[in-house]
């Protein structure tokens, strides 16, 4: 297994001096934000939609729902039957 460091390089695209300033469990707490980032910030932008839904009429939220998410991705969000958070 490679060490945090290196994994962390090749994530960032090379080597940087301030890497090697930081101890290896930081190194692997930074790998590991950078690589969840992505996940965490789309949790975070379907919550900031899904609170500006809730404050239009209860008529418009359904066609501003498709129109910010698309069709599929709205039907299946509505009849799927795993919990969202």
């Amino acid at each position: 297994m490679t060490a945090p460091r290196a994994q962390l390089e090749a994530e960032l695209g090379g080597p940087f001096t301030a890497l090697y300033l930081l101890p290896e469990p930081q190194c692997a707490d930074l790998l590991e934000l950078i690589r969840t980032a992505p996940e965490r910030e789309r949790i975070a932008m379907d919550a900031a939609v899904e609170a500006t839904l809730a404050t239009l009429p209860r008529g418009t939220r359904a066609i501003a729902r498709v129109m910010a998410y698309g069709w599929k991705r709205t039907v299946r969000q509505r009849f799927s039957r795993e919990e969202r958070p």
